[in-house]
């Protein structure tokens, strides 16, 4: 958590699961500055369990570490847990009270982690969260939002659209306040100061990050409907 605060502009995303009683494995993208991706790269590698531990106790792990892809604006690292003892971790937490059938996704920003766990059943939920509250550390705060149906989860998260890291906070910052919305909740001066960045660089790098969006959509799309109108019908969007 260091190191994100440090470089403000790296982020990762990640999904995670169980393979045994006291191994874990983890998929996640880091994306950011160069010199920022070598300090977290450097930072899992030598102690694997300080990323995980939510305890006083630190957590004891021997992991292997592996940087998968290794591109200009993110790495793809892999990284498989064994002899987890120790502190406890949400992974730990979670599986204790709601089983081994479990998968995460954790989206890490500056002192912000935001994990999402998929169960087969919500009935052991409440035992996890007592048990997780009554864990922390002091210094780390917990807020939970709600249980309901998985949606929207990292199944492409290797396929996602590169493009560099400040654009990425500035747009995903964007989406997560409302800016997107109809009305918008959040001015884009309001923006600008939660980031603490001027106006001008947060437009300029999210017309960037739009653009890009843009881009890659007609890329995706392909030749088969490449220059073929939109026609009107009941299908069509309309905006007020």
């Amino acid at each position: 958590m260091d190191v994100f605060d440090e470089y403000p502009d790296l982020s990762s995303n990640g999904i995670a699961g169980v393979a045994g009683n006291d191994e874990l494995w983890r998929i996640e993208r880091i994306s950011g500055p160069t010199e920022g991706l070598d300090t977290a790269e450097t930072c899992l590698e030598r102690r694997p369990g300080a990323a995980e531990t939510v305890t006083a106790t630190p957590c004891e792990v021997r992991a292997r570490v592996n940087v998968i892809k290794n591109s200009g604006a993110h790495r793809d690292v892999y990284t498989h847990f064994e002899s987890v003892q120790g502190g406890d971790s949400v992974h730990t937490l979670a599986t204790k009270h709601l089983g081994d059938d479990v998968v995460f996704e954790v989206q890490r920003t500056r002192l912000t982690q935001r994990w999402r766990i998929a169960c087969p059943t919500d009935e052991a939920f409440g035992l996890f969260y007592d048990a997780f509250q009554g864990a922390l550390h002091a210094d780390i705060s917990f807020r939970f939002s709600h249980v309901g149906q998985a949606q929207g989860w990292q199944a492409n998260l290797f396929s996602g659209i590169d493009m560099p890291a400040e654009q990425r906070v500035a747009l995903v910052n964007a989406v997560e306040h409302g800016y997107y919305e109809s009305p918008r909740e959040i001015s884009l001066e309001e923006l600008s100061t939660d980031l603490g960045w001027p106006r001008s660089t947060l437009s300029y790098r999210l017309r960037r990050a739009e653009a890009r969006l843009a881009e890659a959509f007609a890329e995706r799309v392909g030749s088969g409907d490449a220059g073929r109108p939109i026609s009107s019908g009941r299908d069509t969007e309309h905006g007020g």
